[in-house]
C-alpha cells in the first residue's frame, strides 16, 4: 500500500501542477450526502486509562491518543495517600502471560520496565510523562523514581 500510496501521491502531484485535476467534495463521493459529521469532543475523562480492560484495547487507547492529548493513569502509592499523575505515551502488549492479580497491579524491577496487569495479561509502558516533567523513557523514569512494592495504577 505504501508503494501504491507513493505513485498516486505523485501523479496527483502532476495533475495539479498541470492544472488538469477536477477537485470533487468528499460529500458528493458518498451515497448519503448528509453522512458526513465532525469527530465528538474528546473529554479529559474520555483519556483515563481503564485498567480492566484487554491489553490490546489498552495499547490502542493509548495509541490513539498519543502525543495529544495522552492517555493518563494514577499510581496510587501504597500508603494510599499519594496519586501521581501519569500521561502514557508507549507501550507494548504482553499477552502470554496470564495473572491473578487485580487490574493495574504493577510488576517492575526498578531498572528497566513496568508491566501493569490488565484483564487478559500485562501492558508494558515505555513512555510516559509525569504531570509537570518532560515525556521520558521508562528507564530513565525509575532511575529516579522507586516504585514501591503495593503501589498499583487506578
Amino acid at each position: 500500500l505504501m508503494v501504491m500510496g507513493a505513485h498516486l501521491v505523485l501523479k496527483s502531484v502532476d495533475a495539479i501542477r498541470e492544472g488538469n485535476l477536477q477537485p470533487i467534495p468528499q460529500d458528493k463521493l458518498l451515497n448519503k450526502p448528509l453522512a458526513l459529521k465532525n469527530a465528538p469532543k474528546i473529554f479529559k475523562e474520555d483519556c483515563q486509562i481503564n485498567w480492566n480492560r484487554s491489553v490490546q484495547e489498552i495499547f490502542n487507547h493509548i495509541r490513539g491518543l498519543s502525543p495529544y492529548p495522552a492517555a493518563w493513569t494514577e499510581l496510587l502509592a501504597d500508603n494510599n495517600e499519594e496519586r501521581l499523575r501519569f500521561k502514557l505515551f508507549a507501550g507494548e502488549t504482553i499477552k502470554n502471560r496470564s495473572h491473578h492479580l487485580p487490574a493495574g497491579s504493577i510488576i517492575t524491577d526498578n531498572k528497566s520496565y513496568l508491566d501493569v496487569a490488565a484483564k487478559d495479561g500485562f501492558f508494558r509502558i515505555t513512555a510516559l510523562q509525569l504531570t509537570g516533567k518532560k515525556p521520558m523513557p521508562i528507564v530513565d523514569f525509575l532511575n529516579g523514581y522507586h516504585i514501591k512494592e503495593n503501589a498499583r495504577f487506578i
